[in-house]
């Protein structure tokens, strides 16, 4: 016989929970419903606390806003968790060119005509989001699929690279034949 026995210890709580810097312009309120002193910590809420930050900067334009330094102490004599964490805002970006790969029929003036890459714009993560979403309702690929570059260029612009792979054409088919005994067969 194994007999397994876990003792959880003491349920910890938030005593102090910071994300710096927050983006201009951002709520005041906390950035998931939980990460706050006093409240249940939990690990799950600090990685989505820490990422709905680094959102916040990239929906003003801070593409490569990443997290930086991270400071996690557990004090188990109070049970309580201490989060420090800093964001790396970068620098504010606009769309740069996009680079087409793969094969694909249709000409690169008509694809780029039909991406509508929003190139020169100050950076948005929805942008790209619909450019491949217009490129998939198209029906044409099969497969779609934009990489920003992980370095942004000299002049703050972000390049990206778009994936195309066709569909298979689609094809019809049709056969008759005509017999003097049975007339025409389809």
């Amino acid at each position: 016989n194994i007999l397994i026995v876990v003792d959880p210890g003491s349920r910890f709580r938030f005593r102090q929970t910071s994300i710096v810097p927050r983006a201009p312009g951002s709520s005041s309120e906390p950035l998931v419903q939980g990460f706050a002193p006093g409240e249940i910590a939990r690990a799950a809420l600090v990685g989505t606390a820490a990422n709905n930050a680094v959102t916040e900067w990239r929906e003003i334009g801070h593409a490569k806003a990443a997290v930086g330094d991270q400071n996690i102490t557990a004090d188990h004599a109070t049970p309580r968790l201490d989060v420090d964490i800093e964001i790396e805002p970068s620098r504010r970006l606009r769309f740069g060119d996009v680079r087409l790969t793969g094969q694909s029929r249709i000409s690169e003036p008509r694809l780029r005509e039909m991406l509508g890459w929003p190139q020169g714009e100050v950076f948005s993560p929805e942008d790209p989001n619909k450019s491949v979403g217009r490129m998939r309702r198209s029906g044409v690929f099969s497969t779609v699929s934009a990489t920003e570059a992980e370095v942004p260029n000299a002049d703050d612009t972000l390049d990206y690279t778009l994936a195309l792979v066709d569909q298979k054409l689609r094809r019809f088919g049709f056969s008759a034949e005509y017999s003097t005994l049975d007339g025409i067969l389809v």
